[in-house]
């Protein structure tokens, strides 16, 4: 698994953007990769960033990208639900739900088969509604970070049950899951 930073293909500037496109087109030519990882879509840039990533796909044939994303859902608190029904959009945009983002940009990568996720696995999981949306979904990766984890009686590392079964779903969907770890995180 190839993880690169790819920030100019996030840029504002889309002749930037363009241009970091075509480079990236060559250097994963140039590689004969299968997949390549590529960092999330800031929430700001994401159309311009799913147009450069389906530039690039569509110049792909034997590759496939994969988008990186933290596997979250934030869901407001009730008083901030009645702010949401005034149509509040500065409220909207604060509500983070991975899934959508990846809906989004799915959509405007034209649903695109060569297109998949890895998602990041943290210290707090969203509901099992939402984590069931992904099982649907095609998920390549699941990187396991390090806050995940919890020490249990005797100082050893273990997951939460939530956690354990969503790897274990994960294997049954012959998803690979990766360990990521840390130094700061125990500094």
């Amino acid at each position: 698994m190839l993880m690169a930073k790819c920030r100019t293909l996030q840029e504002e500037n889309e002749d930037i953007g363009a241009m970091a496109s075509e480079g990236k087109d060559f250097e994963f030519w140039c590689m004969s990769l299968q997949a390549c990882v590529l960092p999330a879509p800031r929430r700001s840039f994401c159309g311009n960033y799913a147009r450069v990533v389906n530039q690039i796909l569509q110049g792909l044939t034997n590759m496939h990208l994969w988008i990186r994303l933290p596997l979250e859902n934030s869901k407001p608190m009730d008083d901030d639900l009645d702010k949401i029904k005034n149509n509040s959009h500065t409220l909207q945009s604060e509500i983070i739900d991975s899934w959508e983002l990846w809906n989004s940009f799915r959509l405007l990568c034209d649903h695109s088969s060569q297109l998949c996720v890895v998602l990041d696995i943290l210290s707090t999981l969203p509901s099992i509604n939402s984590l069931a949306r992904w099982f649907g979904e095609p998920v390549r990766a699941a990187i396991l970070q390090t806050e995940a984890f919890l020490t249990n009686a005797k100082g050893y590392p273990c997951l939460s049950k939530r956690h354990h079964s969503l790897l274990t779903g994960f294997f049954k969907h012959s998803i690979q899951v990766c360990y990521f770890y840390c130094l700061h995180a125990y500094a």
